[in-house]
This record gives structure tokens, sequence and C-alpha cells, in this order.
């Protein structure tokens, strides 16, 4: 394909945005109003599910096709395999100018994900005064004004002096918790502000281009802007004081969050939503704007979901839940594609790999564990991994020294077939099946059913077999034990 027909392409992963709370999949909240006028324009995939319930191994399965016991990114090991070509990397080399824009400090450049990017914006460890300071464009003034506005609409006088000062002493924030532990908004606000400067510059090029943004807005914690605030629950300052990502812990190593909290947490999270589904229909104003669209190959998707009281869990670390897998996949195709409307077979977050190789027409092997969405073929089952815990328990431990790792814990790899049946198997051998058809999120075990002999046994051995073939039972850790290298390795 020659390079000017080449279509840009814009891959956006709302961070820890489950499906489960998107009005446009069927939440009773309107979360998405944006996105449902938009998707006249798009194809909307409605059986959509994560490789993984966490960030690094879902990432790593979008960028090369692959699951996590394939490309090894799953735990401890949380680098991108250098051995890998990546999705930036193949563009890259079909001459993408290519931009990567991350506010979650797991997708970082020191962890391979930076690799292939001509320039790779990490807004999780750089002051958000350090680029208002540094960047000599016409958005400078509306950076600053932005910032000040928000100091003051959110009273934090102290903290927005001490954003200076780190600015001007050219410091980096340690953490994710010294930016995110606050609000996401500032880096949401950079992102989209990153995203106009690449596609400006990329524009005067006449070069076909890639852009990348992980969005944290909807990760834990939640605190969406004032504009955003009220809607779905009043603000509640007794319980915004408790929602720290320290008390996010306490569900696992001591008592139960209350309903009265859980409400309130679910209220700010779909408001978050409400938030970044605004900020979407902003990239896309802007693409229409200059005149970007019809060549354009936008894909909106999320790296996994979020529990939020479901099965007793708060967060999304331990389990393959729905909750946690279910996601959303919108694609706006190029317009001579033609494509609109809603899909509603099995397809996975990591079949954007073999479909952005399809369109770009790119030179390069698809693995077989992706499958592009733009062949007849489909997707005959789904693969979930939860390989390495160990690092999030040890989180645990650094909270409570007498914590006691809980069953619920250990890996597990779950199975989806094309007919919505799934079972989920644990290390200790412990299996869940359920029928997704008529309990998407998993409340009615069929596991013991007598009425569904021929299936449990059918889907036994399907995982089984996935278990050694995708060499899941290879890379699990053959210890559950914390060693010290693990415990201070832990958030």
């Amino acid at each position: 394909m020659a390079v000017k027909n080449l279509p840009n392409v814009i891959l956006i992963i709302l961070d820890t945005c489950g499906a489960k709370h998107m009005s446009i999949y069927g939440y009773h909240r309107r979360t998405t109003p944006y996105l449902e006028e938009l998707a006249e324009e798009c194809v909307v995939y409605t059986r959509c599910f994560s490789t993984s319930p966490w960030t690094s191994p879902s990432h790593a399965s979008m960028f090369t096709g692959l699951y996590p016991s394939e490309h090894g990114c799953k735990g401890i090991d949380m680098d991108l395999n250098e051995n890998l070509y990546s999705l930036p990397e193949v563009l890259k080399s079909l001459t993408y100018k290519t931009c990567g824009i991350s506010s979650n400090p797991l997708i970082c450049t020191s962890l391979g994900f930076g690799r292939g990017f001509d320039e790779f914006y990490g807004l999780y460890n750089v002051p958000y005064l350090r680029l208002y300071l540094n960047k000599g464009n016409k958005n400078k003034i509306k950076r600053i004004k932005y910032f000040m506005d928000y100091m003051v609409n959110k009273r934090r006088f102290q903290e927005g002096v001490e954003y200076i000062a780190s600015a001007l002493r050219i410091k980096e924030f340690k953490s994710r918790r010294d930016i995110m532990a606050k609000s996401a908004t500032p880096a949401t606000i950079e992102s989209l502000f990153c995203f106009e400067d690449a596609m400006n510059s990329y524009k005067k090029t006449n070069s076909p281009f890639f852009i990348f943004i992980n969005f944290m807005q909807t990760h834990a914690k939640f605190n969406p802007p004032r504009k955003f605030r009220n809607i779905f629950v009043e603000d509640n300052p007794k319980i915004e004081n408790q929602h720290t990502f320290e008390y996010l812990f306490e569900h696992l190593v001591n008592k139960p969050h209350s309903i009265e909290y859980l409400d309130y947490i679910i209220g700010l999270y779909n408001q978050e939503i409400l938030f970044i589904d605004y900020i979407t229909a902003c990239i896309f104003k802007l693409l229409k704007k200059k005149n970007l669209f019809d060549k354009t190959l936008l894909i909106l998707t999320s790296d996994h979901g979020e529990l939020l009281g479901e099965h007793g869990l708060v967060e999304h670390s331990f389990c393959l839940y729905n909750e946690n897998l279910y996601v959303p996949l919108i694609i706006k195709y190029p317009k001579e594609y033609g494509l609109k409307g809603v899909v509603d077979s099995l397809v996975q977050n990591h079949d954007i790999f073999a479909t952005i190789l399809k369109v770009t027409n790119a030179p390069y092997p698809v693995p077989k564990s992706s499958m592009s969405l733009l062949t007849s073929d489909k997707r005959q089952i789904g693969i979930s991994q939860l390989i390495d815990p160990r690092f999030k328990i040890a989180a645990c431990l650094k909270r409570k020294a007498t914590f006691l790792p809980k069953d619920f814990m250990l890996p597990h790899i779950s199975i989806i077939t094309d007919d919505l049946w799934k079972i989920t198997k644990r290390a200790d051998g412990h299996t869940e099946i359920y029928d997704l058809n008529n309990d998407l999120y998993e409340n009615n075990n069929l596991m013991s059913s007598f009425r569904i002999k021929e299936k449990r046994v059918f889907l036994q051995e399907l995982v089984s077999e996935c278990e050694i073939s995708g060499g899941y039972k290879k890379t699990i850790p053959k210890s559950m034990d914390i060693t010290k290298e693990i415990f201070n390795y832990a958030p």
C-alpha cells in the first residue's frame, strides 16, 4: 500500500473502564452519551473480553497480539519482551510517525512500551507544569489557564505550589500515587493537548501517523472534575476522606467495605466514565476539524474493568470475573470501508493487533492468538489469564504483616466459548462454570449442575488443553511464596 493511502491509526485505551458501567453497553445510568451518538459512525463490538485483568499483560497483548503466557509480561516480569515486534515498531517500519501518550506508570519506556515511538509522553512521572513551562506552542496559555482553574476550583493552592516548585526544580514525582492518588484529571487534559500537538505536527509532514493514548481517568482513585461531580452521587466528604489507595486494600486485609462506601465509589466511577466520554468526543471533533476523520482508523477499548463490591471484591487484581474482563471495543474504520453497526460475535481486545496489520497491509506474520476483525473467520474461544499475582499479595502483606493470602488469589485461567459459556480454573483445581447468555456477571456457578454434564466435560477438556497448548501451566509460579525481592517490589 502506498504511503499516501495508509490510514492514520489512533488507539485509545480507557484504563480500568469496564463495559458493565457504560450506557452504550446497557448500563442503567447514562454514562456515555457522546459515545452513543458517535457509535452511529462506528462498529460496536458487544462481546469483547480482555486477555488479562490488569494493565501490563493486557497492554502487552494488544501490542503483540499474544496471550500473557506467550508474551511473558505477566507479573513480576512486566517488561515487554524486546524479542517480540510490537505494534508501534511495525507501524514505524511502514513510515508511520508514531506517538505514545501514557498516564499509567506501567506503560512506560523503561519497561519496553516506548519501543517504536518517535515520541513518548509519560504523564505519570513528570510534574504537569514541567510540560506547561517547557512546551513552546500555542497551547501553553491553555495549559496554564487549566492548571490555575484546577487549583482554584479544587481549592488546592498548597498542592499547586508544590507542583510549581517541583517543575522549577525539574524534579520528577517518585510514583504513581504522588500524582494519581489525588486526581487523574490534569494528566487527562494534558494527554488531550499532547494528542492535538502530535496530530498537528504529523499532518504537516503528510505522513500517516499512529497515536496511542492511555487515559487513567477511570482508574482509582476516582475523583472526577468539578463539572462532572454531583451527577450520579452527591459529594460526601466523610467517605471522600476514606477513599484512598490504602483504604482500597482494607477489604483484602481486614473487613469488607460498607454498602454506603461502595455505592459512593460506584457513583464516582460512573462520573469518571461520563468525563472520559466527553474527552473521547473532543478527540472525534478534533479529527473532523482537521479533516482527518475519514482517513483514520480509531480504536477505543480498555485493558480491563473494575470490581466494585461484586463477588465480595474491590479493585481488579485477583480474579477473572467479567466485571474485570468484559471491556468496550468501538472502532471507527476509514470511510472507504463503509463499516458501521453492531457485532455480537466473540472477540478479544488483542484482536486489534491483527486488525491494524490487516488495515495497513503490514508484511508481518500475525500470531494465531490474534484474529483480524475484518475477516469472515470467527473466534471460537477467548482466553484470559491471571498468571502471577504475587506482587499484589505482597502489597497486602505490606499493609498487614499477619495477612494470609486467600485461595482466590491463586493464578487463574478462563475460557469463553463462542456460544458464551465460560469456565474458570484456579491453580488449586477449583473450577467455576457459567452460562453467560443468562448470567453475564457470574452469579450462578453451574459446575455442580447435573443439567450440563456434557457441557461441563467439554469445557473441562478445553481448559485442560489450553493450560498446556498456550504455555499457561509452564508460566505460572511454582510457589506462591513471597520473597524479599517481591515484597520490596510491591506497591
